[in-house]
């Protein structure tokens, strides 16, 4: 494996989790935002307020482990709401944080329970837990209805009265193995922990990504999500991103490699320590023989990437003046990706969308609503 190490880990102070607003909970201000006024999930996500007070729901019922409480949910709802570690582990960390949790550590595992502080939040706001928590149950019910109506229309016939659904469930954890949602879920229970103090680089105004060696900036879940799904529908074969940090979207790549049968995710990072914990965690992972890491500058180490480039993530880095860092990479990287390629971008640089959404440039574009802005674009 060839090691090299980037320019610029990610920004945002710790771009992985992003979701408890301060003050509590309880939707102050904003209701049960995610269920819309008819009481369905949008997109099979609640608001972060809502799932804590689900999490304290299911802990007064007994002990669990985070990944038991996923599963608690998923049965809930029929196999339609599976909330992903990098949700769940946060949300619980904040609980933990409140005093309304207390955590003594199974082995290698935390177990959650409620204290008592937990349980008089609880009982203050038992009646809205309860109803978020039915309306979760509920919308998994009518999802399966749903499918089975559509199984039976696709047959031409009526399906088996305890058949399961036609259409899989949805989940925010494609395909992903034990030993890889393992890696994620600490590495997303990490970020929450460790944050920095100053808000990070995005509201420090500091450009020199060492001063943040310590700290790791992801995508989000629902990022990665996307990345594996792109990846196996285009049959990615040779992907890059910029850039690395701890490895948690070089994971997502590597996944989407592996499964499509083989490929190489390059890497990049101008960090030597990250670029080590990142190799470290694909390893873990199970992933590392697909990744090749890049260490430096990327604006001279993704000059050449070695053959037509499927799929390219594209971050940044804040600069004092002049062109983004997101820029400068993305015309260094956009020679090389083939006609068809795909290219992500989460930061909304303004120079960048600007060339992206030039058709002179020969891409074409949309904004997606998530983690804020969420450019993707497609090579003509």
């Amino acid at each position: 494996m060839k090691h090299s190490f980037e320019f610029m880990g990610r920004h945002r102070g710790g771009r992985g989790f992003q979701g408890f607003r301060p003050g509590g909970f309880g939707g102050h201000g904003h209701g049960h935002g995610d269920f819309g006024h008819r009481g369905l999930l949008r997109g099979r996500k609640i608001g972060a307020d809502d799932l804590q007070l689900v999490l304290l729901l299911l802990l007064s019922e007994r002990p669990s482990h985070g990944y038991e409480l996923i599963k608690a949910l998923e049965q809930r709802s029929s196999g339609f709401y599976v909330p992903s570690p990098g949700m769940v582990y946060p949300a619980l960390t904040y609980l933990e944080e409140l005093m309304y949790a207390t955590v003594t550590v199974d082995g290698t595992r935390k177990l959650y329970d409620l204290a008592p502080k937990g349980h008089a939040y609880l009982e203050k706001h038992r009646t809205n837990a309860e109803a978020v928590l039915r309306q979760i149950e509920q919308f998994g019910q009518s999802m399966s209805e749903f499918n089975r109506g559509a199984g039976e229309d696709r047959a031409h016939g009526p399906a088996m009265p305890h058949s399961a659904p036609t259409n899989p469930p949805l989940t925010s954890t494609l395909a992903l193995d034990d030993k890889i949602l393992t890696v994620l879920t600490r590495l997303s229970e990490d970020a929450a922990r460790n944050r920095p103090t100053d808000g990070g680089p995005g509201r420090s105004g500091s450009s020199d990504p060492f001063l943040y060696a310590q700290y790791g900036f992801s995508i989000s879940p629902q990022q990665g999500d996307l990345i594996y799904l792109l990846c196996r529908a285009i049959r990615a074969q040779r992907v890059v991103e910029f850039a690395t940090s701890f490895g948690v979207s070089t994971i997502y790549f590597a996944a989407a490699i592996r499964d499509n049968g083989g490929g190489t995710v390059i890497g990049s990072e101008i960090v030597p320590g990250k670029a080590f914990k990142a190799l470290a965690n694909l390893k873990e992972a199970g992933l590392d023989q697909w990744v090749e890491m890049r260490d430096g500058d990327a604006r001279q180490t993704l000059c050449n990437l070695d053959g037509p480039v499927d799929f390219a993530l594209i971050d940044g880095w804040p600069t004092p003046s002049g062109p983004s860092l997101a820029l400068q990479v993305l015309q260094i990287v956009a020679p090389q990706i083939r006609p068809g390629g795909l290219l992500m971008n989460d930061n909304a640089e303004p120079d960048y969308l600007s060339y992206v959404r030039d058709p002179q440039n020969g891409f074409v574009s949309i904004a997606l609503s998530m983690k804020g802005s969420t450019e993707l674009s497609m090579k003509r």
